[in-house]
């Protein structure tokens, strides 16, 4: 499962529907206090969070910490409309991450979640491989 973080519920619904054609299923909450919580009590079945930078109270960097300090190897993709270095500057050595620039695409999406999913040795998740692999085929 995947944790998407936004206080857009369009933008909720619309990368669930993603994550969906992508194999995925998608938890979704419009809030930072509301991902940590759903984090807490799910965070062996979550492979993923993606996150929204900009959000109203906590926002997706201090989000992303908390998650880190719960599990340092959580896999976070970051969401902005503004460019990559401006948006995760100061957070780029804190755990595995990737970018995702607004308004998002299948492809960027997809890619990615390969970015994330791909260890250090240059070897990817089997289970993504699987996913991406079927992902192909429909998209």
């Amino acid at each position: 499962m995947i944790l998407v973080v936004d206080d857009d519920v369009f933008i909720l619904r619309l990368t669930k529907r993603m994550l969906s054609l992508l194999g995925f299923t998608a938890l979704l909450a419009q809030n930072g206090t509301e991902a940590l919580d759903i984090y807490r009590e799910q965070k062996d079945d979550i492979a993923c969070v993606i996150v929204d930078l900009s959000m109203p109270g906590m926002s997706g960097k201090k989000v992303a910490r908390s998650i880190w300090q719960i599990s340092p190897t959580t896999k976070i993709i970051f969401c902005s409309g503004h460019d990559e270095q401006r948006a995760i500057r100061g957070i780029s050595d804190s755990g595995p991450l990737s970018f995702l620039k607004k308004p998002l695409t299948l492809t960027d999406l997809k890619t990615a979640l390969q970015k994330v999913f791909v260890d250090k040795s240059g070897q990817e998740n089997r289970i993504l491989d699987k996913v991406i692999l079927m992902s192909d085929t429909r998209v």
